[in-house]
């Protein structure tokens, strides 16, 4: 019998021990500080263009969204058209006049920072829409790691679905 109940506290011991030994893994990321991040979409639509221009922060500082001002932005065609656009707000630039893109031809972005700075983005070419063969809707689990107010690595999950769509194959194309 004395055996049979020092196993027991024993396993209860252990089992008190490791679940106080939990730790969270938080990578160790090379800042890019200070990079420039554009976002925007250009489509097929007849539609003002939207950019949005902002600066990287490191994954362990405790940043919030900085906006890029006062930055020239236009988006152009090699065909030699250009749609400028204007600040609408912190960051966020719309071009002054509806995009009309064309399938087949190739557009690029132009970027000129206050301080001189430009950029010019890769030209990409307008692709024709594709038909859509089926979309699936995957239930998913998303896991954020932020930094709490002490400074400790919290997890937070979130439920969401996943869209994933599969384009119709042209009769002819290669499966792989």
């Amino acid at each position: 019998k004395m055996k049979k109940s020092t196993y027991k506290w024993i396993l209860i011991t252990g089992l008190f021990l490791l679940a106080g030994c939990e730790d969270y893994y938080v990578p160790e990321i090379e800042p890019q500080p200070d990079a420039l991040v554009v976002e925007g979409i250009l489509t097929d639509r007849n539609e003002h263009a939207r950019i949005k221009l902002s600066r990287s922060a490191g994954f362990n500082d405790r940043s919030f969204f900085s906006s890029v001002q006062k930055a020239t932005v236009s988006i152009e065609s090699e065909q030699g058209e250009s749609w400028p656009t204007g600040e609408i707000s912190k960051g966020l630039y719309e071009t002054l006049s509806p995009v009309s893109t064309r399938t087949g031809e190739s557009y690029f972005l132009k970027i000129r920072l206050s301080d001189g700075t430009e950029y010019r983005s890769e030209s990409e070419i307008m692709l024709p829409p594709s038909p859509i063969d089926s979309i699936y809707l995957t239930n998913s689990l998303f896991k954020d790691v932020y930094l709490n107010y002490w400074g400790e690595p919290e997890v937070k999950n979130f439920t969401g679905i996943t869209f994933s769509v599969k384009p119709r194959r042209s009769p002819g194309t290669d499966p792989g």
